[in-house]
């Protein structure tokens, strides 16, 4: 009797990891550079070329700023052209939507972190964060990437003032925007 709770056990907890296991990183390459947070992709895994738009998941670009809107434009596209990238949908999101919704990667060599594009961006100040778009499982890292471009006085926020931090009923150790 043992052995057989102990069998069932392990079968639930294994088809518990796989139902919420992540899938695994989708191949893409940028063809078009639509927006500084909305792009055009070839999904690089299937036999059947797909081309699929992509929104950046947590940024919005800085409207009514053009000079910095161009430069997060430039960037975006220095960042993505003839790179090797690696999309992730943003949690609440899956490729039965029209438009991907998630998080770039640039492929990294060796040991090397691959960097996120849509941090990337944030941090150097080129655009602003959308909490509410952003997946709780990467806020933290949004917010300290977009404090960061805050405390160096980088792109926006050379003449934006922050606003200040706030606790979070939800989380007493967070620190929440």
């Amino acid at each position: 009797m043992k052995r057989i709770t102990w069998v069932i056990l392990i079968l639930l907890l294994s088809l518990v990891q796989v139902a919420f296991s992540q899938e695994s990183l989708i191949a893409v390459r940028v063809v078009r550079w639509v927006r500084p947070h909305i792009l055009v992709g070839e999904v690089l895994q299937k036999e059947v070329e797909q081309r699929v738009r992509i929104r950046l998941a947590g940024i919005v670009p800085t409207l009514g700023n053009e000079p910095l809107y161009e430069r997060a434009l430039q960037r975006v596209k220095e960042l993505t052209r003839e790179k090797e990238l690696a999309f992730d949908f943003a949690l609440g999101h899956g490729p039965e939507e029209k438009v991907w919704v998630g998080y770039l990667y640039i492929s990294s060599s060796g040991n090397e972190e691959p960097i996120l594009v849509n941090a990337e961006l944030l941090r150097e100040g080129l655009v602003t964060l959308d909490e509410g778009d952003v997946g709780r499982n990467l806020l933290g890292y949004f917010i300290e990437a977009q404090e960061e471009a805050q405390e160096k006085k980088v792109g926006f926020w050379t003449v934006a003032t922050p606003r200040a931090k706030r606790k979070s009923n939800e989380c007493p150790s967070c620190e929440i925007r």
